[in-house]
């Protein structure tokens, strides 16, 4: 168990919501043409607000929800700092977990378990926590969007979209 607590306490939050959407929004076509045996692993999936989503929109696939500290039975525990996933999937999704991990380890790791990647991530050209914010939150990682880009394609990712949440101050990137 981590002594941090990953923020759950916001996780009915507007911005979690709007960030949920948002990644229905941009994996709705990629789940399309997969097609009703698609895979999707969501990592650090909390409280599965994502598959809610995306299943409201009529989505249908096979979801395998892994967190660090499940909320659920249909959860498998999962750290994603040090496991790698157990098999591969269409689609792997990663929101509000790229602050706490390295980036190099876990998108090299990921590439070669998924065709589709979906990540989130606070950037720091569109928002402004102090060194006491990263430290109380537990970041390591606080990047800029070109950075991320850079991790993404460094890891051999295509960035075929994004999308900012409402707030502004979170990117999405969907990655093949």
């Amino acid at each position: 168990m981590s002594k941090f607590d990953f923020n759950t306490g916001a996780q009915t939050s507007a911005a979690w919501l709007d960030r949920a959407e948002l990644c229905a929004d941009l994996l709705a076509p990629v789940l399309a043409a997969v097609g009703p045996e698609a895979l999707l692993a969501d990592v650090g999936c909390g409280d599965e607000k994502l598959a809610t989503a995306l299943k409201n929109r009529g989505l249908v696939f096979s979801y395998s929800g892994f967190d660090l500290q499940p909320q659920s039975e249909r959860v498998t525990q999962f750290d994603a700092a040090h496991d790698t996933l157990p098999t591969s999937f269409d689609v792997v999704v990663s929101l509000g977990l790229i602050e706490y991990i390295d980036t190099a380890t876990y998108f090299s790791s990921v590439r070669r378990h998924c065709q589709h990647f979906l990540v989130s991530h606070v950037v720091k050209d569109r928002s402004s926590y102090s060194t006491e914010d990263l430290h109380r939150l537990g970041w390591i990682n606080y990047l800029s969007e070109q950075e991320m880009d850079v991790a993404l394609m460094k890891a051999g990712f295509r960035i075929d979209g994004r999308a900012v949440t409402s707030n502004g101050k979170t990117v999405l990137w969907l990655c093949s």
